[in-house]
Formats: structure tokens, sequence, C-alpha cells
């Protein structure tokens, strides 16, 4: 059929008695200015006399009419109609709005590449869209609406919002909408919608929030929701949204916040959530999430603020943190929490990385919970060191060897628990108290028996070679009595030497930089009797290990032995 373009083969259609009802009252209304409402104005369920507008009469309508017959400035402001035939405003350019509510169009409706002021179509429905690449000064809006197939903005500029809240849009095994590339200076909302078919907002610019509350996204074996690369200025909101297919937003940038809280979330076999090197410069709110089926990836993320709670994170089964950063953390600080959401994060195609315990402290640290960030940094420390003795020893399954190379981990691992036990890997090197303790008190009840066994002696040649402890050294049952208790006796020649004390001497022994006098001035003797001889040699190896004990003091506190790396 000819395009109607000009007001005289309207006049023809009319002197034949083709026009209905319908398009002399839009032809009324579009000369007037005034919204035509065709019946009820709801959504007609057939085609009617009352009802029915061609399409080409419309499209004449849209771009104006001719210099006989003059659309009205206010463009077309109809509701209730049903459109048949095909809607071609392909390169064309509509004169004022194009406000069509609550209609049917029996085929898809081209707008490729198109000048819009106003894209308006409510509560109608559609067997597609086909607006790529179109310019609509003002907004677009598609609340309510029903769709078949595919509804195609890609490339397109929208000077206002974008509305699909409540919209079905079934992409008929396509996309459900594809608005790739497209500059949308409002928001979105897709509040409430109910799709089949991939959303695609993959590199958009969005100037106004994203907002899918209590959509329903069912990606048909695809992605439900892609705005990979995609820019929005004012938040996403993904609360209560119900989702099958992948929801990815790699690389995007959100200038508001991310927010998921009672998102049910379902990637179909797939991942539930990515978010690869996403940037969120508000809060990303990952709390009071409903249900998460798949994987959540947010490797080389960064976010300003991460607020979380436990059970959000217990509900996402394989969860990726290597390399996320964050500002500030509003969740909460438990250790035990803390410390299961790093180890399911903290691994990447298998292997450990120690980067999210590394972030996690840093956080910590810089909002003063600096014990909690200690505590983080030497279970990675442990994490780590497993992860390494794991990782050489997969290399090494099944090989005859296996246990000769468990055998020399074996002195690793106990070094590495000594380390860990003692300074928590350099952390915190106050616990070296704790072997210190350990061994003096060891020392302290050795030396105490030794001399209650009569098995001690001065350790100076001068008193060894006196007249008074010769005296009692030699005195016949010299080796059955406690010759070192005598000489330092109220009474004994010793008195004024210096008296033993069994702590002090422990102190003395263990710590190698401390000097009280005792060790100077006593000695287990090993000719004395068991004690004595047991005293003697086990006293060189509490020597060796205070040694070794305040080099892994000092290693820790010049940070030698703490490896960030």
């Amino acid at each position: 059929m000819t395009l109607i373009r000009d007001y005289s083969q309207i006049e023809q259609l009319r002197r034949a008695g083709e026009l209905t009802p319908a398009e002399e009252q839009l032809l009324a209304g579009c000369q007037s200015g005034e919204p035509v409402v065709l019946d009820d104005g709801t959504r007609p369920e057939r085609a009617s006399p009352e009802r029915t507008i061609r399409a080409d009469l419309l499209r004449y309508l849209i771009l104006g009419g001719c210099e006989a017959f003059r659309t009205h400035e206010h463009g077309i402001l109809a509701g209730g109609a049903w459109v048949d035939g095909h809607l071609d405003l392909a390169f064309a350019t509509a004169r004022g709005a194009t406000v069509l509510r609550n209609c049917v169009f029996s085929e898809e409706i081209d707008a490729t590449q198109a000048h819009l002021r106003r894209l308006d179509l409510e509560g109608g429905r559609l067997k597609g869209l086909l607006a790529n690449y179109c310019h609509v000064i003002g907004h677009v809006w598609l609340n309510r609406i029903e769709s078949s197939g595919s509804i195609l903005l890609a490339g397109a500029a929208i000077g206002g919002q974008l509305a699909c809240a409540g919209a079905r849009l079934d992409g008929g095994g396509g996309e459900a909408l594809n608005a790739q590339g497209a500059q949308v200076t409002g928001g979105v909302s897709f509040a409430a919608a109910t799709t089949t078919g991939e959303v695609s907002f993959s590199g958009a610019t969005i100037g106004g929030q994203l907002s899918c509350n209590g959509a329903g996204l069912d990606g048909g074996g695809g992605l439900a929701l892609n705005a990979q690369a995609a820019r929005v200025s004012g938040g996403v909101f993904l609360e209560a949204l119900t989702s099958r297919g992948e929801v990815s937003f790699s690389g995007a940038t959100i200038v508001g916040q991310f927010i998921c809280e009672g998102a049910t979330l379902d990637g179909g076999g797939g991942p539930a959530l990515n978010a690869q090197r996403l940037r969120v410069e508000e809060g990303f709110l990952w709390r009071d999430v409903a249900s998460v089926t798949g994987a959540v990836d947010l490797v080389s993320a960064h976010v300003a603020d991460l607020a979380d709670d436990r059970e959000s994170w217990e509900k996402t089964g394989v969860l990726s943190l290597v390399g996320l950063t964050y500002d500030n953390l509003v969740g909460p600080l438990d250790e035990e929490m803390r410390l299961a959401w790093l180890r399911k994060g903290a691994r990447f195609d298998g292997v450990f990385h120690p980067q999210p315990y590394q972030q996690l402290a840093r956080v910590l640290r810089a909002s003063g919970h600096r014990a909690e960030a200690r505590a983080i940094l030497i279970e990675k420390e442990r994490d780590q060191r497993s992860a390494t003795r794991e990782r050489a020893l997969v290399g090494v399954s099944g090989f005859p060897g296996r246990a000769l190379v468990h055998a020399e981990y074996l002195p690793h691992r106990v070094w590495s628990w000594l380390i860990g036990w003692a300074t928590g890997y350099g952390y915190a090197p106050w616990r070296i108290i704790r072997p210190l303790i350990i061994m003096i008190a060891l020392q302290a009840a050795l030396s105490f028996a030794t001399w209650n066994a009569g098995d001690f002696a001065p350790n100076s040649d001068v008193v060894l070679v006196s007249e008074g402890w010769t005296e009692i050294a030699n005195a016949p049952g010299g080796l059955s009595v406690n010759t070192a208790a005598i000489w330092s006796s109220e009474t004994g020649p010793g008195r004024d030497y210096e008296t033993f004390n069994a702590l002090s001497y422990a102190v003395d022994v263990v710590l190698p930089l401390v000097e009280l006098g005792q060790e100077a001035a006593w000695a287990p003797s090993p000719a004395r009797g068991r004690w004595g001889w047991f005293a003697h040699h086990a006293q060189k190896v509490f020597v060796i290990l205070g040694w070794i004990v305040a080099a892994i003091f000092a290693g820790a506190v010049t940070g030698i032995i703490r490896r960030d790396e």
C-alpha cells in the first residue's frame, strides 16, 4: 500500500468510506492538540472500527502531516488504539510527542535512527520495537508494556528517562531489551518488570539510577542482566531482584550505590554475579541477600564502602575476592566470620592469594582495629604457608617418593608452626614471652631440684680453692650433704656470697642479654650426682634455645621474619 504523504489521500479514503471512527477521532484530536481516548481508553483485546487505526495514517500524523493538514505542536496523544500494520518511523523526524498509551500494535515498530521528542507506549502490547540509534529528546516510557519481540535501543540517545517499570518483555528467543552503548540522560527503571531474554546495557551511559527493584529477569539460558562497562551515575538498585542467568557488571562504573538487599540470584549454571573490575564510588551493599546460586566474582573490583553481613556471604557458594579493594568496612568484625569469608574468596583458579587478607587488615588498621588486623595477618601467613605446602605436594601426587617429600617438609612445618606460635609470623612479637616463660619455668624447676639434691657448687675459682669451701667439700660425707647450702647458710663461710635463687638463676641462663649474677656465682656440678650431671648438660641446651628465641624476637621486631609478598 502507498504511504500516506498528503492529506488528499486521507480525503480519498474518507470519500470511499474507508476511514474508521477511531481514525476520524484521531484526526480531529491531532489538529486541535487534545488527547484522544478511544472507547474507555483501556488496551483493546481485538480490532474494531471504534479502535482500529491504520499504521500509515498514524505515521503521517506522527511526522506532522502536510501543508493541508498540520499536526498540532503537541504531537500525537492517544490511548486505547489498535494499530493495524507496520508502523515505520525509521530515519523519520516526529512533530511533537509520540504518546500512544494502552495501544496494541499488530506488527513491530521500526524507529531506527528516528528523531522523536518523546516516545510513550505505556501499557501497550508490541510485537517488538526497533529503535537502534534513535534520538529521543525527552523520555522513553515503556511502563507496563507487553512485548513478544525484542526491544532494541542500541546506541540510542535518550534525553530523559527510560522507564520499563512493570513491563513484560519476551524476546521470543532473542534479547528482551538491547540498549548497548545507549546514552540515557535520566534514569532507567525496571522495577517489578518481568523479562525473558537478555537485558543489555553493555557500554551504556546512564545519568540517573538503574533500578531493578522487585524485577524478575530470566536470561533464557544467557545473561539475565548485562551491564558490562556501563557507567551509571545514580546508583544500581537490585533490591528484591529475582534473576536466572548471569548478572554482569564487569568493568562497570557506578557513581552511586550498588544495592543487592533481598535479591535472589541464580546464575543458571554460570556466575550469579560477575563484578570483575567493577567500580562503586559509594556503598556496595551485600546484606539480607535472599539466595545465591552460582559464583559471585569480585575480582579486582573496588568499592568505597563494603556493607555486608555473615548470612549473605554464607549463602554464596563460590566467591572470588582476589584484587577486591574497599576503603571502609560496614559490617561485622567477628574474626571467625571474616576468616571464613577470606578463606572462601582468597583462591582464584585454585591458587591461594594473600591479597584479600592484606586488604582487610589494611582497612581494619586504618579504622583503629589493630588487634583484629594483626589476627587476620597471622591467619594469612598460616593459610599461605599451608597453601604453599599443598601446592608442592600436589606436584608429586602419585609419585612413589611422596612420603619422602612429606618427610622433607616436616622440618619446614615445624619451623613454620614455631614461628607462628612464638611471634605470630612477626605480626605479634610480644608472643615471644610465652616460650620464654616456659623455658624459664623449666630451668627454674630443674635448678631448684638440683639445688635441693646438693648438686650445685660455687662458680668462682677463688671460692673453689678457698679454705672455707674445701673444708666443707672435703669433709667426711661431703658428697651426701648439700655443701652449697651449708656454704651459703647464715653461719657458713659463704654467707656474704651471692645467694642462690632458682628463678633468678633460670632468667640468667635463658635470657642471653640479661646478667643477674646467678650464673656467674653458681653452676651445677656433674661430679656430685645425677641431678648435677643432667642440669649441667641441660643448661647448655637452654642457653642455645635462649639465643634462638632472642634471634626470632629480633627478626620479628625488625620485620625479617614477616613475609608480606
